[in-house]
């Protein structure tokens, strides 16, 4: 069991009466808790919505979601606008979606700072809730940069601020990384084409991010180097698995961002999992490529240093991300 996972709480005790319960596509009853504040006397929007299934013989394992939105804007809501999120509902997972401090109040490390606080808060709350302390993050575009660099960064206390509860791991037992930049000097030399996004120039999200306000290339290369997961891969000892998907015509975030990641965890003897699905632009979630018709895929994948494998006949769809947090987060 990877780093930060604790032992589970007594299954019997009782769920707090949710603020509403609903259903899953497949009947499983679940509960809501909204707006729960990680950080006690934090901003606004240091808060996150729970979703607790009803009926479970045990403590659930948590998989924890990190919007994207450049880091400037969207919200927590962006997960169960996804059709069939609630697969992990269904199949025995609780669920947090957290909204962070945005670019417009705050800048990098404070995204990091947050997201590592709400895992922190969450297991501090494991008993209250009936959670077992086992924790997968998963986030798309801006939450999947998120998601690789909390994933990278278990142990790295520059990166873990004192806000919140400030006791217990931050570190998770599985990370999925949806299309997330990982190397932010490296994505204007590999965009897909002349008409992808720029992000040198400082109005750029990724210059906002990171406070670069003359742009990132003038930026302290020590300053973007610390925002970039790759950085902090140097062995696989903390390293949680890695299920990264991006789509090979993506004009947002280029392809190789996630190739280059894939490479360095490669290189460490790290578990990844590589999904790319070709012809599919940025926001691929959103647009339907979890549903069919699939979108053709490649996915290859590597433990322990053994050699590639890859195939072609397998799609991606919520059950299958459901059956990888399933094998790491117990």
């Amino acid at each position: 069991m990877a780093s930060g996972a604790e032992a589970s709480p007594i299954a019997g005790a009782s769920l707090p009466t949710p603020e509403a319960t609903s259903t899953t596509a497949a009947g499983i009853g679940y509960g809501t808790y909204s707006d729960l504040a990680y950080v006690a006397g934090g901003n606004s929007q240091q808060v996150l919505d729970l979703y607790v299934p009803k009926k479970t013989s045990r403590p659930t394992p948590l998989v924890v979601y990190v919007h994207g939105g450049g880091w400037s804007g969207g919200n927590k809501s962006e997960l169960t606008s996804q059709k069939g999120w609630d697969t992990l509902l269904s199949e025995g997972f609780a669920v947090a979606s957290i909204n962070y401090t945005l670019t417009g109040t705050a800048v990098f490390p404070q995204q990091i700072y947050d997201v590592n606080a709400a895992v922190r808060y969450l297991r501090s709350v494991k008993g209250k809730y009936r959670l077992s302390g086992n924790i997968g993050l998963m986030g798309e575009s801006a939450g999947g940069q998120l998601a690789a660099l909390a994933g990278a960064t278990c142990g790295v206390s520059s990166l873990q601020n004192t806000a919140g509860v400030t006791k217990g791991s931050s570190c998770v037992q599985a990370v999925f990384d949806g299309m997330g930049p990982t190397d932010f000097l490296e994505m204007d030399s590999h965009l897909y084409d002349d008409k992808s996004s720029k992000h040198d120039p400082p109005s750029s999200g990724e210059s906002r991010y990171l406070g670069c306000t003359q742009g990132l290339s003038a930026c302290p290369a020590s300053t973007v180097e610390r925002a970039n997961p790759i950085t902090y891969i140097t062995s696989a000892g903390k390293l949680p698995p890695y299920y990264i998907v991006h789509g090979d015509a993506d004009t947002a975030v280029p392809h190789y961002e996630s190739e280059i990641l894939v490479d360095a965890l490669t290189s460490v003897c790290a578990d990844v999992t590589f999904d790319t699905m070709h012809g599919q632009n940025h926001f691929l979630f959103l647009a339907g490529a979890l549903d069919p018709p699939y979108p053709a895929q490649t996915i290859q994948s590597s433990k322990n240093c053994s050699p590639v494998t890859s195939t072609d006949d397998t799609s991606l769809t919520w059950s299958g991300i459901t059956s990888y947090f399933r094998s790491h987060v117990h």
